[in-house]
């Protein structure tokens, strides 16, 4: 009796440490198999005089399964000087109230997001944007569910080189969480 009360015991001790490893290798399997949403590309779509810059940025889910799409919010901006990402991105300046959206990314699928900016471009600043003297920048979130029923957040960013005709990610504001 006194041998298997030690083991019972012992058993025990070993309880937590189970669970802990299990919870860990849940986790693990999770974020193997969740929905991972992010940026593919951002295209310049018109950079005209007289017309709002239009940008369109790709998003894919390169997860195992699907993503329930909640909220995106996207803002295309354009400044002669080069701005501080994150501080513009959380500031006040930046227009761009959550857009509700409901939807699935399954895997491998595409979404595309069209961002237009609020005002027509003038000539001057069509030139500026071509020679590098105005810079355009693309931002984004995306908030998504996930199958295990878990909410996640897709931050993005990206500046525009006209003369590789491109966006270039930021190096703030572009993570997935």
């Amino acid at each position: 009796m006194f041998a298997f009360e030690f083991l019972l015991s012992a058993d025990h001790l070993h309880l937590p440490e189970g669970k802990t490893a299990l919870d860990a290798s849940i986790e693990i399997s999770r974020n193997d198999q969740r929905a991972w949403v992010g940026t593919k590309a951002f295209a310049v779509k018109t950079l005209k005089e007289n017309e709002p810059l239009y940008v369109e940025v790709t998003i894919t889910n390169t997860g195992r399964t699907p993503g329930f799409i909640r909220s995106q919010c996207s803002t295309v901006y354009a400044s002669y000087s080069a701005i501080d990402v994150d501080k513009f991105a959380r500031s006040t300046e930046r227009s761009c109230p959550p857009t509700e959206s409901t939807g699935t990314l399954f895997p491998g699928e595409e979404y595309f997001i069209p961002i237009y900016t609020t005002k027509s471009l003038s000539k001057s600043d069509v030139v500026a944007a071509k020679s590098e003297t105005l810079f355009i920048y693309a931002f984004g979130e995306i908030t998504y569910s996930d199958v295990f029923e878990r909410s996640h957040k897709t931050d993005w960013c990206g500046v525009y080189s006209p003369k590789e005709n491109r966006f270039t990610a930021c190096r703030e504001h572009h993570q997935a969480r």
